[in-house]
């Protein structure tokens, strides 16, 4: 197992010890925006085009509301991942029938 897969697992799992930096890992990975915070807050705002801001405050350890929110963004694009994939099979395959 990748230790991409890991992490994923470690999210999905809603594990207690997730670290801010692989929630910035998997953030980005998946093609959200990181907004620093500005005047000394602590939250982080993490942006993508078509989706819902997302707000997690930066703390040890992580809250288990926040790995949540996570969590339900790793599904959703686990969802489109498996969507776009058997589409693109889907076209392959009828291609390869002409």
């Amino acid at each position: 197992m990748s230790s991409w897969d890991k992490l994923l697992k470690r999210f999905l799992e809603l594990d207690h010890d997730i670290r801010f930096e692989e929630i910035v890992k998997v953030m980005k990975e998946y093609g959200y925006e990181i907004k620093q915070p500005k005047g000394g807050s602590s939250h982080y705002s993490f942006v993508k085009p078509g989706c819902s801001r997302i707000v997690i405050p930066r703390h040890k350890p992580i809250k288990k509301v926040y790995v949540k929110m996570i969590k339900t963004v790793i599904e959703e694009e686990m969802k489109e991942d498996e969507s776009r994939t058997q589409l693109l099979h889907e076209s392959v395959v009828s291609y390869g029938n002409c």
